[in-house]
């Protein structure tokens, strides 16, 4: 995903880069889970019996089992993040394309008005650029609707 200096202006969404992102977050959750030393530290107990340290070994332990837990529950919500955030805005631009198409067709060809059967074209939406987005889709409504003639 890109973003641009200006985010009001463009945002660039590459749902593979955004599935590529979720899958390095998976990688990396598995190499975090591969890497937990917690396994290793009760050999310190063995080394070093009755000392101080073999008595930290349990409290070590759980730390680390807790703290790598952790992570990795992080790093795996990371990806289902991504990955429903990249089906989502693949379902929505897929939603859109297929209404903007609906909607060039009604504009460019006309529709059938009601039950006269009569072919209505509305012509081309003419919008005010600066008016708010529900404004301008508010008039565009009328306009489809005929509710403007």
């Amino acid at each position: 995903m890109l973003i641009d200096s200006n985010p009001a202006a463009t945002i660039k969404v590459t749902p593979s880069d955004m599935r590529s992102a979720a899958a390095a977050w998976d990688e990396a959750r598995d190499q975090v889970e591969n890497a937990n030393p917690a396994d290793r530290v009760p050999e310190i107990a063995t080394a070093l019996q009755g000392g101080a340290a073999a008595q930290q070994v349990s409290p070590l332990v759980g730390s680390l089992n807790g703290r790598f837990k952790v992570w990795c529950d992080g790093a795996t919500g990371q990806g289902e993040a991504l990955r429903k955030a990249t089906e989502e805005y693949v379902t929505a631009d897929h939603q859109s394309a297929d209404e903007g198409r609906r909607q060039e067709s009604v504009i460019g060809h006309g529709f059938r008005n009601g039950p006269s059967e009569i072919t209505v074209s509305r012509g081309p939406a003419v919008v005010d650029p600066s008016a708010p987005p529900s404004e301008r889709s508010a008039n565009l409504d009328r306009r489809m609707s005929g509710r403007d003639l």
